[in-house]
């Protein structure tokens, strides 16, 4: 038959095992609940990040779109400032054939 003794001796000897177990587990909580925090404060600085990246490109994208209606009306200005001159080339053009046809005609008479 077992002594009394024995179940006592044998639970004095888990005690150390679960003090060092608690130990272990203790320290294991603290690294994670520091990598917790950690991720959780790089995803708030990420999520800061976006937020203000895309408050900037919602930015940039009205400063394309405003430069981008700028820059239709200066080349449609451009294109009729074109037209408009083309046709004075033209005329400049006929009145020119006209002098020469002139200058022929008195040359002949001459």
């Amino acid at each position: 038959m077992p002594s009394p003794a024995a179940p006592k001796a044998n639970q004095q000897s888990k005690v150390p095992d679960l003090r060092t177990e608690n130990t272990r587990l203790r320290n294991e909580n603290a690294a994670l609940q520091k990598t917790s925090s950690y991720r959780r404060e790089r995803i708030d600085r990420l999520e800061h990040e976006r937020s203000s990246l895309q408050v900037a490109n919602e930015g940039l994208q009205r400063d394309i779109a405003t430069t981008n209606a700028r820059l239709e009306r200066r080349n449609k200005q451009l294109e009729d400032q074109k037209k408009h001159w083309m046709k004075k080339v033209k005329d400049v053009e006929r009145e020119k054939e006209g002098l020469q046809k002139e200058i022929r005609r008195l040359q002949k008479m001459f």
